[in-house]
């Protein structure tokens, strides 16, 4: 035991009204707010926790991790102070508190946690000026459905007060197991350290130089951490050099990846995630222990349709990617193009309108849901130039998840056309003070010798669809997407 009996705390609070978990049981906000607003972190903190029945709280397990962007060591001091003082028997930290999305999601399964607590804002920014965010991962290891993001909602906002043990203080830098005494509760906490380092140069042998950007910082080297073409240039304009055949980059959290290939030969993750469907061979894993389901999300391309998985690890893919060269002995580009002569292309491209008033994008899909799922919109025809679509089916998209039967509803509005092309809109998580509209534009080529186009080529009359009918450009002043991916 480390020192006397440390005091739990009850401290006086009031709720705020903006806490309504989106994204999977996620709150993400300004950094600013999180550090600025008095109790603003720990009133949602305390929902979270006693979103958890107390008789499955007392003495239970939970992982703790973040993706060291700033604000989080604080963060994480208040989530274990906090955790203690609600009876939580055990927590499992990375060591500086840094644990990707996908280990926490892996540590809770495999150690059987009550759940898990993950401080990131994805691939938003960080920094003081940029986004901070909780996320609340359940007992299935998958982020928490509705009905769990509701009652924390619920739940922060009649708060009045929440439980904290302030002199419990912890070394995150430290390995190893670290036990406290509080108030006759014993509370042990482990710390365990991160990944691309170890596991690509220290446990595969690739030289040391070949990880880069991989020491954490709160700000993340000032680097905008989604890994696409709009924000991963570096990389990009190494592998147009035609020195390296194979790289990868992660976002913040470690669930999103993007893989190119010699030349910069840029591998869509819809296609990425097909083409491991389609070389399970190539996997010792797979070819012993088979596979069980892929996963996709609503908007992902229809190049792959499946179960689902519990979360997204983009280490776990860029390694299955290597094996994947490794048995074929083929480049990134000749395994994608073998893989479209085999199965087709699925020109896919989503267009991120970021920063937007939440207001402004909230009346744009309500407006357009009002459209789309009006009884007069199917059948609907767009001629576009020489094309011409016909509007077959149209729908709010809500999920009913076949492992529990829950329902998540308002995942975004679909089109799908009679020639199989598709249009998604969706809103993205929103800080509170700025939004995000997600457009993704579908569409299938069979034949190979159409392969070799341009994806916003190929899409244009459907985003020309996409425009006229939500009138985006028009009620936002934006001439264009932010990000195209």
């Amino acid at each position: 035991m480390e020192g006397s009996p440390i005091p739990v705390l009850t401290v006086p609070t009031a709720p705020y009204e903006d806490q309504r978990p989106t994204g999977g049981g996620g709150l993400r906000r300004p950094t600013g707010l999180f550090e600025g607003q008095r109790n603003y972190l720990p009133n949602f903190i305390q929902s979270v926790l006693s979103s958890i029945d107390l008789r499955d709280r007392q003495g239970c397990t939970m992982v703790v991790g973040s993706d060291g962007r700033y604000f989080s060591k604080t963060a994480t001091e208040i989530v274990v102070q906090m955790a203690a003082a609600n009876g939580i028997g055990r927590l499992i930290i990375g060591q500086n508190g840094i644990l990707s999305t996908p280990a926490v999601s892996c540590i809770i399964r495999k150690i059987k946690a009550a759940g898990g607590i993950i401080l990131t804002a994805s691939h938003c920014p960080g920094g003081p000026g940029g986004e901070f965010g909780v996320k609340f991962n359940v007992a299935n290891g998958g982020p928490a459905p509705d009905v769990v993001s509701d009652k924390i909602y619920q739940i922060s906002k009649t708060i009045e007060e929440y439980a904290i043990c302030p002199d419990l203080r912890i070394d995150l830098s430290r390995l190893g197991r670290q036990e406290f005494d509080l108030e006759n509760k014993f509370k042990p906490f482990r710390v365990m350290g991160p990944y691309v380092r170890k596991v690509l140069c220290d446990e595969l042998g690739a030289p040391a130089n070949s990880a880069i950007n991989c020491v954490p910082l709160e700000d993340f080297g000032g680097q905008h951490p989604d890994p696409n073409l709009t924000y991963a240039t570096t990389l990009l304009e190494a592998m147009k050099g035609g020195e390296y055949g194979f790289g990868a980059a992660f976002d913040a959290d470690g669930d999103r990846y993007m893989i190119l290939g010699q030349n910069g030969f840029f591998v869509s993750p819809s296609d990425s995630l097909a083409i491991i469907a389609a070389n399970l061979s190539c996997i010792p894993y797979f070819r012993q222990m088979g596979v069980r389901g892929f996963g996709r999300s609503m908007p992902t391309s229809m190049a792959l349709d499946s179960d689902h998985l519990r979360e997204k690890d983009g280490l776990w893919a860029v390694l299955v990617w290597l094996s994947i060269i490794a048995a074929r002995k083929q480049s990134v580009e000749e395994i994608v193009r073998d893989h479209w002569a085999k199965f087709g292309r699925h020109y896919y491209c989503r267009f991120d309108y970021v920063g937007l008033e939440p207001k402004t994008t909230y009346y744009i899909m309500r407006d357009l849901e009002a459209l789309v799922t009006g009884k007069s919109f199917v059948g609907q025809q767009f001629a576009v130039g020489s094309h011409v679509y016909s509007v077959a089916k149209t729908d709010s998209f809500e999920y009913v998840d076949p492992v529990d039967g829950t329902v998540t509803k308002k995942q975004g509005l679909r089109i799908i056309f009679s020639d199989a092309s598709r249009l998604v809109f969706r809103l993205s998580s929103s800080s509170g003070v700025r939004a995000t509209i997600r457009l993704y534009a579908e569409s299938y080529e069979k034949d190979p010798s159409g392969h070799d186009q341009e994806p916003q080529a190929v899409l244009s009359p459907l985003i020309a669809i996409a425009l006229k009918i939500s009138q985006i450009h028009e009620r936002t002043g934006r001439r264009g997407p932010t990000v195209i991916t």
